[in-house]
């Protein structure tokens, strides 16, 4: 990692540390999951649906919100406050700034993904070994892990884009959920006919992880839509540095 890249995200998880903020969307963030996950577990009994399979759906429907409240101060709460100014003025490479900012929102998402196998703990705890071990869910939580990482370089984008962090948290929830439904049609009527796609192409991935599938497509997906964020991020503040 760069000097100027490692300076920075210490810098933001510093204050990532430090911010109540943070320790509330996470702590709303757990608590979502484990709720999503007992009452998945009371509606799903006796379903076809398998316990890897309703935990990682579980987690996968809040993550963007996680992602949404860590990333929207970065850019947009800088502007708001003055002071993305003072940080533009520096002699520092703008990417470098935007990978270390994107390196620590990341990393929280990434702690509350680890925080979310909690219950699947105490579950597994309470059941006397029943449950399948944590090492059925690696798959889930590598495909979790992409699913965090695309929302996070989102809101990082929304983040330099937006004037107000509201405005940011806004733009991710609507560009996000936009590309999905648009990929969601655009499979259904292109390739429903011939390969019976599904309608929520990113489901079906959550639960083929769910089931120790990952597919390379999915991997390729995440990281181009990654990188492709951050590379409009960059060129949007040089262009207005």
């Amino acid at each position: 990692m760069n000097r100027t890249t490692r300076i920075v995200w210490a810098r933001e998880a510093f204050a990532m540390s430090c911010s109540p903020a943070v320790y509330t969307a996470l702590t709303a963030f757990f608590a979502l999951c484990a709720g999503l996950f007992f009452a998945a577990l009371q509606i799903g009994e006796g379903t076809f649906w398998s316990l890897p399979a309703l935990w990682i759906l579980s987690v996968a429907l809040p993550l963007p919100l996680l992602a949404i409240l860590v990333t929207m101060p970065l850019f947009a709460g800088e502007r708001a406050a003055g002071t993305l100014q003072q940080l533009m003025i520096l002699p520092v490479a703008v990417g470098r700034v935007i990978v270390g900012k994107f390196l620590a929102a990341y990393g929280t998402v990434l702690l509350g993904i680890l925080g979310a196998v909690v219950p699947w703990l105490f579950l597994s705890r309470g059941l006397a070994g029943k449950l399948p071990p944590l090492a059925a869910l690696a798959a889930a939580l590598v495909m979790l892990g992409l699913h965090g990482l695309s929302w996070t370089a989102l809101g990082v984008l929304c983040s330099v884009l937006a004037r107000r962090p509201w405005a940011a948290a806004i733009g991710t929830l609507l560009l996000g959920g936009g590309a999905i439904l648009a990929w969601a049609a655009l499979s259904r009527l292109f390739l429903g006919g011939h390969l019976q796609a599904p309608a929520f192409p990113l489901v079906t991935e959550l639960l083929d992880a769910a089931a120790g599938r990952l597919a390379l497509h999915s991997l390729v997906l995440h990281l181009s839509l990654s990188s492709w964020c951050l590379f409009v991020s960059r060129h949007l503040l040089e262009t207005r540095r």
